[in-house]
C-alpha cells in the first residue's frame, strides 16, 4: 500500500503510469504491504484460477523470495520501469526470516508530478521480458 500520495496518468514510458502527489524526499518510504490492500498468492493456488486470471496476476504483480506471488491492490501496477528508477526495493534479514515483505523508498527526490519508476523488468530465459520484482 503506498503510504505517500499518488495519482494515475498517461505516461511518457509506457500508457499509464503512478505518479507522485507529493514531494517526496530521497529514502522516504513510499510503501509497504498491508493484508487490508495487498494479496499474497501461492504459485500452487494461482493455478487453480482460470487462465485469464493467472494472466493478469502474473503481469501485475511480483514474484517475493518465497515465490508467492505479491498482488497489490493501489495503483503501484501502474509503476513503470526504468533503468535510472526513482525508488528501490529493500527487503531485511528479519524481513526474511519472519515472511514479511520489503519495502520501497524513494532512492532520489521526487518533486510532485513525477512519475514514479522502479527497474523492475527482467528477462526469461528466452530473452522475454517479465513484469516481476524479486525482493
Amino acid at each position: 500500500m503506498f503510504v505517500v500520495k499518488t495519482k494515475v496518468k498517461e505516461s511518457g514510458i509506457h500508457g499509464r503510469g503512478l505518479f507522485a502527489d507529493q514531494d517526496i524526499k530521497k529514502g522516504q518510504i513510499i510503501w509497504r504491504y498491508n493484508s487490508l490492500i495487498d494479496r499474497k498468492i501461492p504459485q500452487k493456488k494461482l493455478l487453480q484460477l482460470p487462465s485469464f486470471v493467472q494472466k493478469f496476476v502474473k503481469y501485475y504483480s511480483y514474484l517475493n523470495d518465497r515465490d508467492d506471488f505479491v498482488l497489490c491492490g493501489d495503483g503501484t501496477r501502474y509503476i513503470n520501469h526504468s533503468d535510472n528508477p526513482n525508488t528501490e526495493d529493500k527487503v531485511t534479514f528479519w524481513d526474511k526470516l519472519f515472511g514479511r515483505e520489503g519495502i520501497s523508498m524513494a532512492s532520489k527526490n521526487i518533486k510532485k508530478g513525477e512519475e514514479i519508476t522502479s527497474k523492475y523488468l527482467r528477462f526469461d530465459k528466452k530473452g522475454n521480458p517479465k513484469h516481476i520484482v524479486q525482493f
